[in-house]
């Protein structure tokens, strides 16, 4: 008791056990504020900082990518069950459009089998297909193989010509393919490219049904996805690569087709810049999946590629770029001289650098749009924000149709429909056919009319649950309870999913068995909400190092680095060791995945596939991270207890707690 007299005597004791515990403590303490959870100092640092962002975040990104969000934010942004129900709509046969498909080919024999019979397998009227196969002086067996496939199959097709140049290159190969029909749409494709066979049917489907004003529609490359970023909603980016592209012709002939004083390395940013200079906007189409035979490693080091990607660079700077991006080729030619290449580059750039002068003048007189609004985006030679993947390969798609099915949980309250129609709409456009999605609404039916308006149309299951206000966790609880799928993911109603999100954390499961949980990176997305005025101001895209983390169990025990949309689990998890604790407000997702990770291997993939988000407003980031601060060494004692009683109760071969 602490009136006794042992008690007295052995207070020395206990001051210095307390005096020891804390000493032990201030190295993770120091750690976990200083280079753990983000605390005041961020906001601190963001305030002090700000005026110096620019300097790292180009001005013309962050308005190039409000234009897009301001356009996301627009009550017809997307068909209302969102674009993977149009790409999958049914049409009868004669109300599919003409198209032409252009070809160029150059010594390329061992690619050109695999592209002539994906077009042959297309789930598309043949009949309405023009093929225009342009050979640039193969001396290789392609135009045999051409000729062979015209005489054998041209009779499947509107038309098959094959037309022999005298390599004139990639841009005015295409510009003259575009000259030879009328048809009212162009498909320009790479020969090292594979069609899938619903590919083209779903593009074009697609192109159909859009605005006036989208010029081209870019279909979706595998293994290796061209990974910049598109907006998640309506699939609207800054440029394309036309590996496989559809355009619209009508567009590609006023604008002049590509821009010929330009290799074939630069031209499809070229021509995605000069349109949307013009005020067209481009579109990226993830159903439309075409296979690329890349050899990444090759390219590195061929010099061509080499020399035509930094000479491309340097000649969009200086046709649509700011002053600070002109300044900046400046300063990148002599660096890209000093990097290690391949054998003859050097040599190459300097002549790559004498044309370019000579054209200088000329093109900084084209230079209207940079000098007044922002067309293109300059990330030394990137074109804007790159996800995190690209050399990360997909997996081939699974033989079976039964696919597994996945249960996709979306917790909200009251006055956040308009953020939950978004959240959906990335849902619903997921390539991953088999879904439900279950909405969870805590407190009330405010919701209700916006679920309804996107069940009507969704292409599986979309169900609605509400609860009284009882908050988070028991939401969280609900949706689990009702969910069929074998897998369970979270998305907030302020989160964001890629199209293809679902498709990677699942195939990423089925490829390793002996996995119970599946984590991809995601953009941290610093942004103001005004609530009132249904208004987002994005500020910057973020992949924090924090995330870059592959599993651990001992470093997910004092730190979580897995955002609870970014994760796909078992639902036996939720079975054999419960759901949230319901009395936790903050940190119940870091919780939750401790006591799974006690029980089972999760697996990261390092692709950037999702985005959630935080606040700029530096007094609102400061207490949003206090509150989850004040809740970290509750919920970390709590969780280290219950971990430690379940491991007890194995080792004595007691029944273990259930956990709820």
């Amino acid at each position: 008791m602490p009136s006794s007299r042992w008690w007295r005597r052995t207070r020395p004791l206990r001051i210095g056990a307390r005096l020891l515990r804390a000493v032990s403590r201030a190295p993770r303490l120091l750690v976990r504020r200083f280079l753990g959870p983000r605390t005041r100092l961020t906001a601190f640092l963001q305030t002090a900082f700000r005026p110096l962002r620019p300097l790292w975040v180009p001005g013309a990104e962050r308005t190039l990518l409000q234009e897009m969000l301001s356009r996301r934010l627009l009550p017809d942004a997307v068909p209302t069950g969102g674009w993977r129900t149009v790409c999958n709509a049914v049409m009868p046969a004669e109300g599919w459009p003409a198209v032409t498909v252009s070809v160029v080919t150059e010594d390329s024999e061992r690619w050109l089998p695999g592209l002539l019979q994906s077009l042959r397998r297309q789930h598309y009227p043949l009949a309405r297909l023009t093929l225009v196969l342009m050979d640039n002086g193969s001396s290789d067996g392609t135009v045999a193989l051409l000729r062979d496939f015209q005489a054998r199959h041209g009779m499947l097709f509107g038309a098959v010509r094959l037309l022999q140049l005298p390599n004139p290159g990639f841009g005015v190969a295409h510009n003259q393919a575009a000259m030879q029909t009328a048809d009212p749409f162009l498909l320009v494709i790479d020969s090292k490219v594979e069609l899938t066979p619903q590919a083209l049917a779903r593009v074009v489907a697609m192109a159909l049904v859009d605005a006036g004003d989208v010029a081209s529609w870019e279909l979706r490359q595998a293994p290796y996805e061209q990974l910049k970023h598109y907006d998640p909603v309506t699939w609207e980016t800054l440029w394309s690569s036309h590996a496989c592209i559809l355009l619209r012709r009508s567009t590609f002939v006023a604008l002049r087709g590509y821009d010929e004083r330009l290799s074939s390395c630069g031209q499809d940013v070229e021509f995605s810049f000069r349109c949307r200079e013009a005020g067209y906007r481009l579109r990226y189409c993830p159903p439309a999946q075409v296979w690329c035979h890349t050899d990444v490693a090759a390219n590195a080091l061929n010099p061509a590629q080499h020399v035509g990607r930094i000479g491309a660079g340097l000649f969009l700077r200086l046709r649509y770029g700011a002053a600070r991006d002109i300044l900046a080729a400046v300063l990148l030619a002599p660096v890209a001289l000093l990097r290690r290449g391949a054998t003859g580059a050097r040599r190459r750039l300097l002549g790559a650098y004498a044309r370019l002068l000579r054209q200088a003048p000329a093109l900084l007189s084209q230079n209207a749009a940079g000098r007044h609004r922002p067309v293109g985006v300059f990330r030394r030679f990137d074109y804007g924000m790159v996800r995190a993947g690209g050399t990360e390969p997909a997996a081939a798609p699974p033989a079976s149709d039964h696919l597994p099915l996945v249960s996709v949980i979306t917790r909200t309250y009251a006055g956040r429909d308009w953020l939950l129609r978004q959240a959906g709409l990335s849902v619903l456009q997921q390539t991953w056919p088999s879904l439900e999605w279950i909405v969870v609404e805590d407190g009330g039916d405010s919701c209700a009319a916006t679920v309804a308006e996107l069940a009507e149309h969704a292409p599986f299951p979309v169900r609605r649950l509400s609860q009284p206000k009882r908050g988070r966790s028991p939401a969280g609880n609900l949706g689990l309870a009702a969910a069929t799928g074998r897998w369970c993911l979270f998305l907030d109603d302020d989160d964001l999913l890629y199209a293809d999100h679902v498709e990677t954390l699942a195939g990423a499961l089925l490829a390793n068995p002996g996995v119970a949980a599946a984590y991809s990176l995601a953009w941290e997305v610093r942004c103001d909400i005004d609530a009132a005025t249904h208004r987002i101001h994005e500020d910057a895209y973020l992949l924090d190092p924090w995330y870059l983390q592959p599993f651990d169990r001992a470093e997910l025990a004092w730190r979580n680095y897995i955002p609870i949309q970014a994760i796909l689990f078992e639902r036996y998890l939720f079975e054999a060791y419960g759901g949230f604790w319901e009395h936790l407000e903050q940190l119940e997702d870091w919780n939750l995945w401790r006591r799974y990770a006690a029980h089972a291997d999760f697996l990261l993939i390092p692709k950037t596939t999702s985005l959630f988000r935080k606040p700029a407003n530096p007094e609102r980031a400061g207490a949003r991270q206090a509150a989850l601060d004040d809740a970290y060494e509750q919920v970390k004692a709590e969780t280290d207890a219950a971990l430690a009683v379940r491991a007890s109760a194995s080792v004595h071969g007691s029944p273990p707690p259930r956990w709820s």
